[in-house]
């Protein structure tokens, strides 16, 4: 499994000469802390100091090694990075004999995989977890390593949190804000969504009643405080269950860092945590994309990755994942929710 964080415009400038900083700076690159993962981390050209392309997957099998290599050095050449960083987290397998750290092979393999892409490769490290004081190895020089600072001390920790961004403490962790926090609530809504819906006007057309519905959401969101009821989640599930709503909904993302996109993002994940399987499935649509166009690729992911696994033939899922897979700029995609026709749900005297 591949989870690629996207190039944010806002990540920090990490210098490549003090490797053990950019290593404690990976958990505010992914949003969590990796587990028993192989990262690369790209670097931008013409100023190869910039992170560029972040990618992250689980530590294969050995048989899967060279799959896995080619996959990750084919998706970070096809970003426009001039070169990558190659790290390995984990403490297994046992180190090999001569003394280098463990996984040789795997890094050796991406190394090579680089290359043959015309890629530098500016650092290859091990790490056996992303915590403060823990030693960091370099495969090719043996006298190259060192331990991690103060992970909630560095450049990267102080950015990420004056942004308002939360670390989580594993990608387990992180995946779990999908979860429904209350089975109880879940049944109930499924048995009102599977009832008739009751509109006193009749007269008003089903879509502009969804955009009213998806407004009044928004100002509820924007309170940060929110606390939908069941009236107002099925109300929400309806109105997003129209594709013109839905899609019009996309307009809400393409300025991150608004007052709009982030109330729209904590209404879609408010949304994903209240429905039931399917009705979940347009709120998920819209949360990961969301995601992807702030710059989170792991989130956008996981949030795809789910919409898939209730509706495998969703077009917008399947979009988004062919676009994460390919290292789509977050910029580009944001084009989606720019196309002509849609009406204006930003937030009243939103000029962020």
């Amino acid at each position: 499994m591949v989870t690629s964080a996207i190039p944010r415009p806002t990540r920090p400038v990490i210098r490549l000469k003090d490797p053990g900083t950019l290593l404690a700076a990976l958990p505010y690159l992914l949003g969590f802390h990796p587990e028993d993962s192989v990262i690369l981390i790209g670097h931008r050209a013409p100023r190869p100091e910039r992170i560029g392309l972040v990618l992250r997957a689980d530590l294969p099998p050995p048989e899967h090694h060279a799959d896995q290599a080619a996959q990750l050095a084919a998706t970070l050449a096809s970003s426009g990075d001039a070169g990558a960083t190659i790290v390995v987290v984990g403490s297994h397998p046992a180190s090999p004999p001569d003394g280098r750290p463990p996984h040789v092979e795997l890094a050796e393999m991406l190394r090579e995989e680089l290359f043959a892409a015309g890629l530098a490769v500016f650092h290859l490290m091990w790490v056996p977890e992303i915590s403060s004081g823990a030693p960091w190895q370099c495969y090719v020089d043996s006298e190259c390593g060192g331990t991690l600072p103060d992970i909630e001390s560095t450049v990267a920790a102080a950015a990420v949190t004056a942004s308002g961004k939360v670390t989580h403490r594993s990608r387990a962790a992180l995946e779990r804000l999908l979860d429904p926090p209350d089975e109880v609530a879940i049944e109930r809504r499924r048995a009102l969504l599977a009832e008739p819906p009751e509109y006193e006007d009749l007269t008003v057309d089903p879509t502009e009643r969804g955009f009213a519905v998806v407004r009044a959401g928004l100002l509820l969101a924007d309170q940060r405080d929110l606390r939908l009821d069941d009236a107002q989640v099925v109300s929400l599930a309806r109105a997003l269950a129209d594709p013109n709503v839905r899609d019009a909904c996309l307009t809400t993302a393409v300025s991150p860092g608004s007052r709009t996109a982030k109330a729209a993002e904590r209404l879609w994940l408010a949304l994903v945590q209240a429905l039931p399987s399917p009705e979940y499935v347009d709120a998920a649509c819209l949360l990961a994309y969301a995601a992807y166009v702030r710059g989170d690729g792991a989130f956008a992911r996981m949030a795809v990755e789910r919409v898939r696994a209730t509706v495998p033939d969703c077009g917008l899922a399947e979009l988004m994942l062919t676009a994460l897979d390919h290292a789509y700029p977050p910029d580009q995609m944001a084009l989606l929710g720019r196309l002509d026709g849609f009406p204006d749900l930003s937030l009243p005297e939103d000029t962020s």
